[in-house]
């Protein structure tokens, strides 16, 4: 008789707990953590977009600079930019700044889906290869703004910088966009 017992209060019509046969009270208690469960879910899977509860997604970003600077100054300049992030691309014109010590700087880059500005961290290499300007720059960046398709985009990494003859620059980002 154990077997065919029903919750406190279900009908009991002789059949096992949890058939279709046993009193209405005992498929509701059954049920309820199951019920719950898929309420909790359904109200989370709702409630988190009209909350404005976004889940973020990283996207592999890559910018390759190269540039020229401005009257023979390794500290600024402008060049051109190509940009693969995800299933976007992107070129077009850029301009650059070094200053201080630790160096900062800022890269502005102009493209055909918007502008992007980027603020720059750099660690010296302390190669200084030459008279030439030969030496290398690693750092870190960062988006600080953007506008038309990188309005509110946000993303940091790393670079490397080769500095070649004449202080032609040539950089390399890697990192991630939100």
């Amino acid at each position: 008789m154990a077997g065919n017992a029903c919750p406190a209060g279900a009908e009991n019509t002789g059949v096992p707990l949890g058939s279709e046969r046993c009193g209405r009270l005992g498929r509701w208690r059954l049920r309820l953590p199951l019920r719950a469960v898929v309420a909790t879910v359904s109200l989370l899977a709702i409630a988190g977009p009209v909350f404005g509860a976004t889940t973020t997604r990283k996207v592999v970003t890559r910018i390759d600079i190269s540039g020229t600077p401005v009257g023979g100054n390794p500290s600024g300049g402008s060049g051109t930019f190509t940009l693969r992030s995800g299933s976007t691309t992107d070129s077009g014109s850029m301009s650059y700044s070094f200053f201080g010590n630790p160096m900062k700087g800022s890269v502005t880059l102009t493209g055909k889906h918007g502008e992007l500005d980027m603020s720059l961290t750099s660690r010296p290499s302390g190669l200084n290869v030459d008279s030439q300007g030969l030496d290398l720059w690693t750092g870190t960046w960062k988006i600080a703004s953007g506008t038309g398709a990188y309005a509110g985009a946000k993303g940091v990494g790393a670079y490397l910088g080769i500095i070649g003859p004449n202080y032609q620059v040539k950089l390399h980002f890697e990192g991630f966009r939100t």
